[in-house]
């Protein structure tokens, strides 16, 4: 792939004690370095995008909780780039839904939010993937 996470932060403790407090919103912080090879075969004319995605499963499937786009640009080429990005979402979603982990996905696509084949896309195009389980920060109320 032609994209690399060289660095990955994620906030376990705040989205842990968004839990703990009455807010209906969860918390999760997520900042980090992605490396875009020098030799990278993006095509800059299309507006290529760094996608984070998080999303939670059940027995069902998968349930889209949030999502943000970095756009790259040529000079982005053999260089670092960081981000810093704090998501929300409705805590009462994982209940109603008894979803059960939380997955945050990176992936590079040229297409933008609405077109035909973006999902398809960002499929393809995954370079990263972190999982946890809810019951770590809900004290097993959603197992």
């Amino acid at each position: 792939m032609e994209m690399s996470v060289l660095k990955l932060n994620i906030e376990f403790t705040e989205f842990e004690d968004s839990f703990a407090t009455d807010d209906e919103e969860l918390l999760l912080p997520i900042s980090g370095v992605f490396y875009l090879e020098e030799d990278s075969h993006l095509d800059y004319r299309k507006w290529p995008r760094i996608y984070i995605e998080i999303y939670s499963l059940n027995h069902i499937g998968a349930y889209y909780l949030a999502r943000t786009t970095f756009l790259l640009n040529e000079e982005a080429r053999g260089n670092l780039i960081s981000f810093e990005k704090e998501f929300s979402f409705a805590k009462q979603i994982l209940k109603e839904e008894n979803l059960t982990e939380i997955v945050v996905r990176f992936s590079v696509a040229d297409k933008p939010e609405g077109e035909m084949g973006l999902g398809a896309q960002i499929e393809a195009n995954t370079f990263h993937i972190s999982r946890f389980p809810i019951s770590l920060f809900d004290g097993g109320k959603n197992e």
